[in-house]
């Protein structure tokens, strides 16, 4: 899964000697995955799922009124692979959607 993400991810050849640094290379590949995974899925809800939802509780909720396509495609697909052209201000509050949603799950009430 590794070779997975690195080849999704567009980084190259990563050959790391020392197990410190390989973990600190599977760290960064992975965290770049859930920013992209998030960042996707609310690009995903904002194209295909009638738009962004309202409150972070409902970020991991199937959006009220999907679309064909939001079935169809993943949303790190959609970020990646589709040439998706927005104004600037869509794609802020995609990515404050994102970072709220990744906020919530890091910083989760104990």
């Amino acid at each position: 899964s590794f070779r997975d993400l690195k080849s999704l991810l567009g980084v190259g050849r990563v050959m790391n000697q020392r197990q410190d640094l390989m973990e600190k290379t599977l760290a960064l590949v992975i965290l770049a995955y859930v920013i992209g995974l998030l960042t996707g899925e609310m690009l995903r809800d904002l194209l295909y799922g009638g738009g962004l939802p309202s409150n972070h509780h409902d970020l991991l909720s199937i959006p009220a009124r999907p679309g064909k396509k939001w079935y169809l495609y993943s949303g790190l697909f959609i970020l990646l692979k589709k040439n998706v052209r927005l104004p600037r201000s869509q794609w802020l509050q995609v990515a404050n959607a994102a970072y709220s949603l990744l906020r919530a799950l890091v910083l989760a009430p104990t």
